[in-house]
């Protein structure tokens, strides 16, 4: 046979079972919230990743183009003819002679000019595309 005590601690432990069953409104609201903060930390986390990674991509196209114009502008002055450039000056020239053909402030006469005449460098290059590199694509 059962005691009475041991009749009402069955009875207050059924009881209490059948009050804590399910979660409270305060305790879903709250887990609701704490769901709402990982989330949104997690897709700030990843708008982030893409604006580096737009950005990225960007610089990587602006440093392609500059590759090109450089390649181009060395084999360019490697096909270059010297000769035309020889003819102002005589073989009997000075040093300072040959000198003053390299002078990048003035190049009325010299390699400078001979280079620039004959050079398509930039000349396939996107304007407004370069424009848009670092402002986010916005012109």
């Amino acid at each position: 046979m059962i005691s009475p005590k041991a009749k009402l601690f069955i009875l207050l432990h059924t009881h209490r079972l059948k009050t804590n069953q399910g979660f409270t409104m305060v305790e879903v609201v709250v887990g609701i919230l704490l769901v709402l903060i990982f989330t949104m930390i997690a897709m700030q986390a990843m708008v982030m990743a893409t604006a580096i990674r737009v950005r990225s991509q960007e610089v990587t196209e602006a440093s392609r183009w500059i590759q090109k114009d450089l390649e181009n502008l060395g084999t360019t002055a490697n096909r270059l003819n010297y000769d035309s450039v020889n003819e102002t000056y005589p073989s009997s020239s000075t040093l300072a002679d040959h000198a003053a053909r390299c002078i990048a402030t003035t190049s009325s006469a010299g390699y400078a000019q001979l280079l620039q005449s004959s050079s398509s460098v930039g000349a396939d290059t996107d304007l407004e595309k370069l424009s848009e590199i670092g402002t986010g694509g916005t012109p």
